[in-house]
Order: structure tokens, then C-alpha cells, then sequence
């Protein structure tokens, strides 16, 4: 594939990406940070779709239709779990 087809490619998607997504992040302190690393390694998920899991799930408790897109991933201990 040409140089410029990838770029033009790519363009698009971030230009499509800027005007339908949205980031949300929060501050931890070292400690906190830590232990979260730790505890997502344990049960193998990563952080940020650990946040996006809580932040829809939240969303979802709070009346908001949630589409959910189910990805097939290497792990599933996590998966469904409430009592975190």
C-alpha cells in the first residue's frame, strides 16, 4: 500500500476519532498506581479498560443505554465480576 493511501487512512480515523470520542483520566498517587498495576496484572486486565469497564457500568446503573462491543480477549477472570 502507497505512503500517502496509509496517511489519508489514517487522517480519517483520527479525524473521526475527534469528533466521536472523548478521554477520561484521573490522577493516582505512586502508591495507588502501584498496587493498581499489580492488582490488574493479577487479574489480567488492563487498566484503562478496567476505568472504561467501572465508567460504563456506571453509565449503565445510571439509566444510559450502553452499547457494549465484546471483544475477544485472552482473559476472562475478570470479566463479569462485581465485587471489586
Amino acid at each position: 500500500m502507497q505512503e500517502s493511501v496509509r496517511r489519508r487512512r489514517r487522517e480519517k480515523q483520527e479525524a473521526w476519532d475527534r469528533r466521536n470520542l472523548r478521554t477520561v483520566s484521573t490522577h493516582l498517587t505512586v502508591q495507588e498506581a502501584d498496587a493498581l498495576d499489580v492488582i490488574c496484572g493479577i487479574n489480567h486486565i488492563s487498566k484503562y479498560d478496567l476505568l472504561r469497564k467501572f465508567l460504563l457500568d456506571y453509565l449503565e446503573a445510571n439509566g444510559v443505554p450502553i452499547r457494549r462491543w465484546k471483544k475477544r480477549r485472552r482473559w476472562s477472570a475478570f470479566d463479569d465480576r462485581r465485587d471489586c
